[in-house]
């Protein structure tokens, strides 16, 4: 008996303990709903005002040159000499590589007697066509034989001498002096570098936003270069199943280097002055979306228009006002008309 009688003692004085705890000298103590209905909810507020709200999409893709070429060998040689070296500044017709003149298959020394054999031939029967000796129709046989050997010393000297194709840097040298190369090979990369473009390839989900025009920026370490989209394909790469869009960025302090794989980020979305509020902060019902904000001490069930929608954040296009307090802490406590204590 005094086993079982030893428990129940127990239980009778923690009920007694209990029960003396659930009153402040004879009055019930208040419970949490209580407090908030006297005294208020605590919430924490933020006033909204208007910033700018974008969408951006990533891509990794190489910059070049906004005119970049690799000059190839039209020959089977070896290089005689390179006359530039990488990251000079080079004007176009400036000679880079040469080769020897004496190479059979370009005909180089051939080309050029028979050019300046008809170039002088040409000038000579010029001054007897003024005097009247020769008829027109020779004096134009004459012509046409002096292009057509100008034409193959041109093609031979091409073969021999490697010229800039335009006015930039030279940003790669595949071979050296004395090297040997085949037809076809590599020999020099010539680039302007002051802007840099780049290919980005986009899904068809994506590609209905993507316009000329739209701001983007390339990444790569600690650089960022500024750009716009400059054109937009308008039929899909069978190959990529993608559509390919062209971008363009500056480069004016040669910050980049050509050929670096950068990450590009493409504004897709943008809107400079509007109200942002993050998801978390926004509840649905019956009649749409709202936010609670704060009105004086009491909360208010805001009815709200939402716009565009990062992932994160939503664009609120009508129903805030800027100067309005959003509550951010205490949303899942309120509802319209509560009382509340902002303790921020």
């Amino acid at each position: 008996m005094k086993k079982i009688f030893r428990p129940i003692s127990v239980l009778i004085l923690s009920g007694i303990i209990l029960a003396g705890c659930g009153r402040n000298n004879g009055e019930e103590i208040p419970t949490i709903e209580q407090i908030h209905q006297s005294e208020g909810i605590p919430v924490v507020v933020e006033e909204v005002s208007p910033e700018r709200f974008t969408i951006s999409l990533i891509y990794n893709a190489s910059l070049t040159g906004i005119r970049e070429t690799n000059l190839s060998s039209l020959i089977s040689d070896r290089v005689e000499e390179v006359h530039v070296q990488v990251g000079d500044y080079v004007e176009k017709d400036e000679l880079l590589i040469s080769f020897p003149e004496d190479n059979p298959s370009a005909q180089y020394r051939q080309a050029r007697a028979a050019y300046e054999n008809s170039l002088q031939t040409y000038n000579r029967m010029v001054a007897l066509y003024e005097a009247g000796g020769i008829s027109q129709q020779e004096i134009d046989q004459l012509e046409t034989a002096k292009r057509v050997n100008e034409a193959n010393y041109r093609a031979a000297e091409k073969m021999i001498r490697v010229r800039a194709p335009f006015n930039g840097y030279v940003t790669h040298i595949n071979f050296r002096e004395t090297d040997s190369v085949q037809p076809g090979e590599s020999l020099i990369t010539v680039a302007q570098i002051g802007r840099y473009k780049a290919t980005v390839w986009v899904s068809e989900n994506d590609i209905l936003d993507i316009r000329p025009g739209l701001e983007a920026f390339a990444s790569w370490q600690d650089h960022k270069l500024p750009g716009r989209v400059v054109q937009v394909a308008r039929s899909i790469d069978s190959r990529r199943q993608a559509f390919g869009v062209d971008l363009e960025f500056n480069n004016p302090d040669d910050l980049l280097l050509s050929g670096v794989m950068t990450s590009i980020e493409l504004f897709r979305y943008d809107n400079p002055e509007v109200i942002v509020v993050p998801q978390q902060y926004i509840g649905n019902d019956a009649h749409g979306s709202y936010v609670y904000i704060a009105r004086g001490e009491r909360a208010r069930k805001q009815y709200v228009l939402l716009g565009e929608y990062d992932g994160y954040h939503y664009e609120i296009v009508e129903g805030l006002s800027s100067g309005d307090k959003l509550i951010k802490e205490g949303t899942s406590l309120v509802s319209d008309n509560s009382l509340l204590r902002i303790t921020q």
